[in-house]
């Protein structure tokens, strides 16, 4: 009977390091993912980017984003990256929505287009790993209105209302 309880807690054990493993590596993916299209447009004329993922700098960010997100949404964020392109040319703007497809294979997409926060954007794209009901990792964002046009993604681990 010892045997038997063993094996099944090894078992469970090995599943679990298994789905976490799997979980990591995904985050992983998805951060590279990330990481080739700031890379992509960091020397592209009117696009601004900028990643960070340690510090003050981050601190400070976090806590602006704080009061849009919400204070415990920001809290479990490791890394932030941030693609500004508010006067980049029509093709430019394009080829950034269409880099966005790249995500679609990595993370789950979300419409939150009638959402009151995102009601008067003209283009908003959301997508995340959903750890389940009241977490969340990797965030990506991409919002254009009339006068701003950007792209944020979150890493780390994110707490859901």
């Amino acid at each position: 009977m010892k045997n038997i309880i063993r094996r099944t807690l090894v078992l469970a054990v090995l599943f679990m390091t298994a789905f976490a493993n799997s979980y990591a590596q995904q985050s992983a993916d998805v951060e590279a993912a990330m990481n080739k299209i700031v890379t992509k447009y960091e020397d592209t004329k009117d696009v601004s980017c900028i990643t960070i993922s340690k510090g003050f700098v981050l601190n400070r960010i976090k806590k602006a984003f704080a009061k849009e997100f919400g204070k415990d949404f920001m809290k479990g964020v490791t890394s932030m990256s941030i693609i500004e392109y508010s006067d980049a040319s029509e093709e430019t703007v394009m080829s950034i929505r269409k880099d966005l497809d790249s995500f679609t294979s990595l993370l789950k997409e979300f419409d939150v287009s009638d959402e009151k926060n995102f009601s008067d954007n003209s283009f908003v794209r959301c997508f995340a790993l959903k750890a389940d009901d009241k977490l969340l990792s990797d965030f990506l964002i991409a919002m254009e209105d009339a006068d701003a046009k950007m792209v944020l993604y979150m890493a780390g681990v994110i707490k859901i209302q």
